[in-house]
């Protein structure tokens, strides 16, 4: 399931570069982004982004590394229940953004 998870990463990091013809410019003003909400909440469940040589490495620098340059950060407005308990999908609170923030400003 992991190796699968990896793959799954790594095709969608590369397809926007793959789904063009080598002869094809990329405008300078188009941005390569990705939604990391969720980092946290995957990273706090065990899981490890690896590079193409399965070394374990920071996602931020995989996506720049990708060349990717911009990310989106989501905020659930009340992402747990009255237990504490999150709803899933990323449980992304108040407290998630500067860290995901600082992170991906780091790798820019």
């Amino acid at each position: 399931m992991k190796r699968l998870l990896a793959c799954l990463l790594s095709i969608a990091l590369l397809l926007p570069h793959l789904a063009l013809a080598e002869d094809d410019a990329i405008p300078a003003s188009f941005k390569f982004g990705a939604d990391v909400s969720t980092v946290l909440s995957e990273e706090n469940s065990g899981v490890v982004y690896r590079n193409c040589d399965g070394e374990p490495t920071d996602l931020f620098v995989l996506l720049k590394e990708a060349g990717w340059d911009t990310v989106r950060v989501r905020v659930w407005n009340d992402p747990f229940d009255e237990d504490g308990r999150g709803y899933g999908g990323g449980n992304c609170g108040v407290a998630n953004p500067p860290m995901q923030g600082s992170r991906a400003f780091a790798h820019r």
